[in-house]
């Protein structure tokens, strides 16, 4: 343990040119090491600091690393049924999408979809699917709006104005963004309680049941699940691997 103090203090030390030799520390009794650690911190408490934070940086790079190679060999198939999808069928990278309109995360993740969308064009292929979580009370009339929009072709961009408006979601919104689309308000409303769109959640309910999704935002690209609201750079990193993997 004491090895490893040293090293970390050493470690930090050097990214502030600051010298101190390793037998100065080593060759004292613990009492003494101590206090002179102590006083080292003490000094320079920014480059611990900065020290601390590359290497709990390092680490979650490697978890994220072993965690993508685990993904990568252990992968889900999920059935796209009827769900909303946006793009070519025989897209390169399929893109299956459970989210919660009323979750912040997944409208953050969405960010990410469409910049994906626009970097990636007609090889991305996204598939959307419901998961309202129960302690948000207007995820699922949200997301049964949404799916109204879907029986007149509208569904991807009434799912934009949820996220745009998430802070307002009420059923007098989900009103209002059909008129804003121009949709038939009357088959709008009667499909938001039809058994049909429940149906559509149940479905997609029962999906992710079976790829073990439980929280939103989740992704699962050509198989690939990713378990959050990752960045750009993340989803691009998988990518990558998968083109690796398929030459």
């Amino acid at each position: 343990m004491k090895k490893l103090l040293i090293g970390l203090v050493l470690t930090s030390l050097s990214l502030a040119s600051v010298s101190v030799k390793a037998e100065s520390l080593d060759n004292i009794g613990d009492d003494l090491f101590e206090k002179k650690v102590l006083e080292i911190i003490m000094k320079n408490p920014e480059v611990i600091e900065k020290s601390m934070k590359l290497y709990v940086e390092k680490k979650r790079k490697e978890q994220e690393n072993k965690q993508l190679a685990d993904s990568l060999k252990n992968r889900y198939q999920v059935n796209f049924g009827a769900s909303p999808t946006l793009g070519k069928k025989d897209a390169k990278y399929q893109l299956v999408v459970f989210t919660d309109f009323q979750c912040p995360y997944c409208k953050k993740g969405n960010e990410t979809i469409q910049t994906l969308k626009e970097e990636y064009g007609d090889d991305l292929l996204i598939i959307h699917k419901n998961y309202p979580l129960a302690f948000h009370d207007q995820a699922k009339p949200a997301a049964k709006a949404a799916l109204a929009a879907h029986q007149q072709n509208k569904f991807f961009e009434y799912s934009e104005l949820l996220f745009k408006n998430q802070n307002k979601l009420s059923n007098d919104l989900y009103i209002e963004l059909a008129k804003d689309l121009k949709l038939d308000i009357g088959k709008f409303k009667k499909d938001m309680g039809s058994d049909e769109v429940q149906k559509l959640l149940d479905q997609d309910k029962k999906d992710a049941t079976e790829v073990k999704v439980s929280s939103t935002p989740n992704f699962i690209l050509n198989g690939v699940k990713i378990a959050g609201a990752y960045p750009l750079e993340y989803f691009e990193k998988i990518i990558e691997s998968l083109d690796t993997n398929n030459k």
